[in-house]
């Protein structure tokens, strides 16, 4: 493909996770990688060598020499940064969660509303290949625990663990339950931090479904997983090995002797992907395309919403 008909991008942000999109969009054979842009020039010129691009000098550089721009900056600079992408008619990644405020988030769609402008939420596991292989086996799901938990990070300590980690799986209930939230009680607690280290939700859902979410970054290991419980079957998800368990009642069982006489475990072939590569390469079809995105700022602002009540609730305990 000519560099004409490629797509321009640029990145804001070249961090730990901003590092990894340039890899990414650098290997994208549609797109031309303009260049990065970030406030420690030393790092963004050191990530610009490595990729063999421009270190822009300003945000504003960055944005006007691109077709479309990936954010990956701290959360407070989400707002401000996405407009200008926006008010400048940029198709916008923007990593989760979305904004700070809802306020925010609600300002960002609507602008881009009006400008017709692609604006994906960077909310990765809705691309993980074990949740897009299991999700036709989820129909009804009654209750749902989940566990986020991982060790203690000197990264994104601008927010507490909730927009940080849960976060990722408010997005994965609300997608899979397809129901409003009607009631929540949370709990959470400061450890090194001067954010929330560690909570637990409790979120009732209106069609019954009860979901109990834990999220930690001060565990000594790292663990993702999402248990399902449905009528008739058990899915136990890992988000980490993309591996899956499913368990459900086996046809026409009767008078069982022995748990294993009415339950069967069903054996699910998931072809292992790399989510980020999924996500950012969904982003460019769309930009090419002019289609939705999988996640967008609907969806974000959404699963921020969730999180503000349950950040409303913590507070109280920090």
């Amino acid at each position: 493909m000519t560099e004409k008909h490629k797509i321009k991008l640029s990145i804001i942000g070249v961090g730990h996770l901003g590092n990894f999109h340039t890899r990414i969009f650098s290997g994208f054979e549609d797109v031309a990688l303009v260049g990065v842009y970030d406030t420690n020039g030393d790092r963004c010129k050191e990530i610009a060598d490595k990729y063999n691009t421009k270190a822009f000098r300003s945000v504003t550089e960055a944005i006007n020499s691109a077709d479309a721009v990936s954010v990956v900056v701290p959360t407070g600079f989400h707002f401000d940064t996405a407009m200008k992408c926006i008010s400048a008619g940029k198709d916008l990644f923007l990593e989760k969660p979305i904004t700070k405020t809802v306020d925010e988030a609600e300002k960002l769609i609507k602008e881009a509303d009006k400008k017709n402008i692609i604006l994906q939420i960077g909310h990765v596991e809705r691309f993980n290949s074990v949740i897009l292989t299991l999700e036709p086996y989820i129909t009804n799901p009654r209750f749902i625990e989940v566990d986020r938990l991982g060790p203690y990070s000197l990264r994104n300590l601008d927010i507490g663990v909730v927009r940080d980690l849960m976060i990722h799986d408010i997005d994965i209930l609300l997608h899979l339950v397809k129901s409003e939230v009607k009631q929540i009680h949370a709990v959470g607690f400061c450890v090194f931090s001067k954010t929330e280290d560690i909570a637990n939700a409790r979120i009732v859902f209106e069609n019954g479904c009860v979901a109990n979410v834990n999220a930690s970054r001060v565990s000594v290991k790292k663990l993702r997983k999402i248990r399902i419980f449905q009528h008739d079957s058990y899915i136990s998800i890992d988000y980490m090995d993309q591996k899956a368990k499913f368990y459900s009642i086996k046809p026409g069982a009767r008078d069982p002797k022995s748990l294993l006489d009415l339950i069967e475990r069903k054996r699910i072939k998931i072809k292992k992907n790399q989510p980020l590569d999924e996500e950012l390469r969904s982003f460019v079809d769309c930009v090419k395309n002019r289609t939705n995105p999988k996640v967008t700022g609907e969806h974000g602002k959404k699963a921020l919403e969730i999180g503000a009540e349950i950040l409303c609730q913590i507070n109280q305990y920090l």
